[in-house]
């Protein structure tokens, strides 16, 4: 590692948030467990069991190299069952299956959050209408935009967000359209509805708030759901950040990196 670090140190520069801004307030990153209920344990296992199958049979067909696309696929098609199996159009019947995720959000946003600014993070534009629905049926005002938001527009909404008189309490972005460039400083909360593989994207996302500006502490939380694959996903992500982390913080590899036994780990 040491090796490792001379030959790669001329080529790295990192200038860290405690350098460029030593006063800012304090950020904490926790997982916020969800429990799926049986409606939507009983889905997750019936497609993961659908997924697996269809994987294994293509890795033992093509082999590893030639599968992982459909690997991703099949994990992306998982993690919409953990955001609501109604996003799933082309499966069984799941329009009446709970979402432990947003139903855990609505709580939290109607009671102990009632009176803070939040942002919230989703990857799929199908979980964000379900939480556009959800807050306008619980009455909390927010504001929302994607990645086919103009630009002008956006400038707009922030402002919006950001004004002191403001009475908005949520501002709901896609995870890639909102991680760089905005500044939502006036929350202080942060939900990640669903994980991403590299983790420097969530970063990139949470420090939305956590900038220069900032005068709260930030408390963020990536959302996952229990005994699941995204949980697993947690694991190897920590196993495979080791050795980016002791040379530059940054894993955009991790799919490419991922050999059979980590599939077989993720689905057993």
């Amino acid at each position: 590692m040491d090796a490792l670090k001379k030959l790669t140190s001329p080529f790295i520069l990192r200038r860290t948030k405690e350098t460029a801004a030593p006063d800012l307030p304090q950020k904490t990153e926790s997982i916020f467990w969800c429990d799926m209920e049986n409606e939507q344990r009983t889905a997750y296992e019936e497609i993961k069991a659908q997924v697996k199958k269809n994987i294994m049979v293509d890795i033992s067909d093509k082999g590893l190299n030639k599968t992982k696309l459909g690997v991703l696929q099949g994990i992306t098609k998982l993690r919409q069952v953990f955001s609501s199996p109604r996003l799933l159009k082309n499966e069984p019947d799941f329009s009446a299956t709970p979402s432990i995720k947003i139903d855990s959000l609505i709580q939290l946003l109607t009671s102990d959050l009632a009176d803070e600014k939040t942002v919230v993070f989703s990857q799929f534009l199908g979980t964000m209408d379900l939480l556009s629905d959800a807050f306008e049926k619980n009455g909390i005002d927010y504001r929302r935009f994607s990645g086919k938001t103009a630009a002008k527009e956006r400038t707009r909404l922030v402002s919006e967000f950001q004004d002191d008189n403001s009475n908005i309490q949520v501002f709901l972005l896609s995870l890639m359209a909102g991680n760089s460039g905005i500044n939502l400083t006036n929350a202080s909360y942060v939900f990640l509805v669903e994980p991403w593989w590299n983790k420097a994207v969530q970063q990139q996302a949470i420090d939305r708030l956590h900038r220069i500006g900032q005068k709260q502490n930030v408390f963020a939380y990536n959302m996952i759901c229990k005994n699941t694959i995204e949980e697993k996903i947690l694991d190897l992500q920590r196993k495979k950040q080791i050795l980016s982390d002791e040379v530059i913080a940054d894993d955009s590899n991790f799919l490419k990196n991922m050999t059979e036994d980590d599939i077989n780990f993720l689905f057993e």
